[in-house]
């Protein structure tokens, strides 16, 4: 509902409560004027709307004074916001020492101190919801509004500011010298956001099949009152699934250590970041790794990079499959002093087992080596470990691998048993643990004793020297006879 007003009236008054608008929070919606001089004029009704439009603030918007009128703002809506609404001292807007009063709030310097001094009535709440907005009909008056509740988001909040129901619009407004009824205000937050990715790369895996780089990007708050207080980003993770890569093992292993990126809002203009002066980051120890930025690095981060974006680059080594194979890592963030937001990222990873036996049988065979080769032909390491050995039990685990299609390669049979002819079988990893029972991620593999040699029959030896003996004897026997012969016939020739 718009009614006309004197335009002397509404260009004194909304002169006044422009300035302090400004000065507030850049959207205020003041409080509309009437002189005492010459009466109110055509105020009707008893009561308004005051509707509360809560958006993110970034460089767009939050830079306009707001008219008390509904308006296009860009931005994204925030719900969860509460607000504090009380009316100053009851001043009576249909009456001229109504308004004389509230001209007598607006002229110090801070109105939000006068007007608390003039003395508050009780506080109605309201909470934004749907698309970031809160409703209230307060009775005609001048009133404080207070926030007093946000999202663990929110980094700065706004500042109080009063407002009329109803509203003069002023001599300069379209429409002019009205009052408006239904009144809208427009008050920003300064917002973070935090975020957390799987970043791993396949240099990562070829480095080793259970390395998992992670991201945590945080969103550079766009302040209305100055530098950001603190910007502190923390990886946690949980010590039966991860550990921290050291940077000095990330180098040995030819990757990149733990790094911190900044881009301005356009989302692709770096902003120069130097560990040790701008920001540091604590050992790869324990469960938790953070970067925190300096008192230099808050000042870029304020004056270059409002709006954009922060990154903080973690390399983890997998060191537990859950039965369900889900790594989990988990981040948290304390900007401009709000802590609470916290984000996570997963990944999923299984394993390999392997029994070595006599072929038909269970009986377990140790000292089989074995090998993993992964889709491409690659050889796996798993921390520093590229072959694995089976044990007393006949067992051996390959502890952390990604899902997908592998091949094991039998190396080395257990001593006094052959390969077989296939030395390479392949097999499917799934995410979680391993079940000979389902069969998942488990392989059975049986190995036959080496050939036996030829042996000499059972009593072959005596057998043999008997048959020698007798031939012996046969040829001796005979060389006796052909001697005998011989002898006989010299004789008779000398007897003749």
């Amino acid at each position: 509902m718009n009614t006309s007003i004197r335009p002397g009236i509404a260009r004194r008054f909304a002169a006044a409560v422009g300035v302090v608008a400004i000065a507030l929070f850049g959207t205020l919606a003041a409080a509309g004027p009437a002189s005492a001089a010459t009466g109110v004029g055509n105020i009707t009704g008893t009561q308004g709307t005051l509707t509360i439009h809560k958006y993110e603030r970034f460089g767009a918007n939050g830079v306009t004074p707001g008219n008390g009128q509904e308006q296009t703002v860009t931005g994204t809506p925030l719900n969860g916001v509460t607000f504090s609404i009380q009316r100053v001292a009851n001043y009576d807007l249909k009456t001229a020492a109504g308004w004389a009063s509230v001209q007598s709030i607006m002229a110090p310097a801070n109105p939000v101190t006068a007007a608390t001094a003039a003395g508050l009535g009780a506080a109605a709440s309201v909470t934004t919801t749907g698309s970031g907005t809160a409703t209230a009909t307060p009775p005609f008056g001048l009133y404080l509004v207070t926030e007093t509740g946000t999202p663990s988001s929110v980094t700065e909040a706004a500042a109080p500011f009063l407002v009329s129901v109803p509203f003069a619009t002023g001599p300069t407004a379209t429409p002019s010298n009205t009052w408006i009824y239904d009144v809208h205000v427009y008050p920003k937050n300064a917002v973070t956001s935090l975020g957390k990715s799987e970043t791993t790369t396949a240099a990562d895996i070829a480095a080793g099949a259970d390395l998992a780089r992670w991201a945590i990007t945080a969103k550079v708050p766009v302040l209305a009152s100055g530098t950001i207080s603190s910007f502190v980003l923390t990886d946690v993770i949980d010590a039966a699934q991860l550990a921290f890569v050291t940077d000095a093992a990330a180098v040995a292993l030819g990757l990149p250590a733990g790094t911190v990126t900044a881009v301005k809002a356009d989302g692709t203009t770096a902003v120069a970041m130097t560990a040790g002066t701008d920001y540091t980051i604590s050992p790869a120890t324990g469960t938790t790794r953070t970067v925190t930025f300096t008192s230099t690095g808050l000042t870029k981060l304020s004056t270059q990079a409002p709006g954009g974006t922060v990154t903080f680059d973690v390399l983890t080594r997998v060191v537990g499959v859950p039965a369900n194979g889900v790594i989990t890592n988990s981040a948290t963030s304390d900007v401009n002093g709000k802590s609470g937001n916290t984000a996570t990222a997963t990944t999923t990873f299984g394993q390999l087992q392997v029994f070595t036996h006599v072929t038909g049988t269970t009986t377990p065979l140790a000292g089989g080596v074995y090998r993993v080769k992964d889709a491409a032909g690659n050889t796996v390491v798993v921390n520093g470990v590229n072959s694995w050995t089976s044990d007393a039990n006949g067992l051996l685990t390959v502890p952390e691998l990604r899902p997908g299609n592998y091949t094991l390669v039998l190396v080395t049979p257990p001593a006094g048993y052959q390969l077989p002819a296939n030395t390479q079988v392949a097999t499917t990893i799934t995410a979680g643990t391993s079940d000979p029972a389902a069969p998942k991620n488990y392989v059975d593999v049986p190995y036959a004793q080496v050939p036996a040699w030829a042996l000499p029959l059972t009593g072959g030896d005596g057998a043999l020297w008997f048959g020698v003996g007798g031939v012996a004897l046969v040829v001796i026997a005979a060389g006796a006879a052909v001697l005998v012969a011989a002898r006989r016939r010299r004789h008779e020739a000398v007897q003749a």
